[in-house]
């Protein structure tokens, strides 16, 4: 089991960095494309907020523009991450069918490329804050849950999108739904307001439930050195998404060689 489990680890490895490698040479920006589209909602969202307010300058506006930032920088994550992970069987097909391989290693090479990509957006974000000239939390249980919030939100879209896989296959109206989505969350989300800490609101338990939401807001709890406000909706999704994780990757297996059939692949 070890061994089978490490040379699947290889394998998904070997995968991404070939399709790291790809998007490089693809483009040439490469992946800072995934860093303009944040950068643009930020650069307008600036301009919009200086046009309505006269507080174009103090520590308030600087925290809002990194807000706007970082929620589309990680939203934008998520919804990548989701829609490669639930795309997986259709785009990889040919690969599954013609050459017997396992399921295992090409979701782990999803899962090792949208890692890479977190990590640059993590960068990014880091960069900001400098240029910014906002502080870092200020503490390690800050910094704590600073890392949990990024695997959250790694895990949830994961998650989700290996659930959505067979489906999906099945289905093109599932990845349009998906897309359909997008904007709507990006405004349900805290992205350019603050995260509501009003229990009785309707929008704070639309948060609680969004995935997204409690990662955005714990972020930005982190960084101001408060205690979460959604620490309790975050620790809740990221023990529901490492569950459908495992779930849904044991039953993939047995779904996989269905799919295929009824795609004809």
């Amino acid at each position: 089991m070890n061994v089978f489990w490490l040379s699947a680890v290889r394998t998904g490895w070997a995968i991404a960095l070939s399709a790291i490698r790809l998007q490089s040479r693809k483009h040439l920006l490469g992946y800072s494309w995934e860093i303009l589209t944040p950068v643009l909602y930020a650069v307008c969202f600036l301009v919009v907020k200086r046009g309505l307010s006269d507080q174009s300058s103090g520590a308030d506006h600087l925290v809002d523009v990194l807000r706007a930032f970082m929620g589309i920088t990680l939203l934008q994550f998520w919804f990548r991450l989701l829609q490669d992970m639930s795309g997986l069987i259709r785009t990889r097909r040919s690969l599954l069918r013609g050459l017997n391989v396992s399921e295992q290693p090409l979701v782990l090479a999803v899962l090792f490329e949208a890692l890479f990509g977190l990590c640059l957006r993590v960068v990014t974000v880091l960069a900001a804050m400098l240029f910014l000239g906002l502080l870092f939390p200020p503490d390690g249980v800050s910094w704590l849950w600073v890392l949990l919030s990024l695997l959250s939100v790694a895990l949830s879209a994961a998650a989700l999108g290996l659930s959505l896989a067979p489906w999906a296959a099945l289905y093109p109206d599932v990845n349009k739904a998906i897309g359909s989505f997008n904007l709507p969350l990006v405004l349900l989300s805290p992205v350019f307001y603050p995260a509501t800490q009003n229990a009785d609101s309707l929008l704070y338990w639309v948060n609680c439930i969004n995935p997204a939401a409690p990662v955005l807001a714990t972020l930005m709890d982190a960084i101001a050195g408060r205690p979460p406000t959604y620490q309790v909706a975050l620790v809740v999704w990221t023990l529901v998404a490492v569950v459908l994780l495992v779930l849904s990757a044991r039953q993939l297996k047995a779904q996989v060689p269905i799919v295929l059939e009824r795609l004809g692949a």
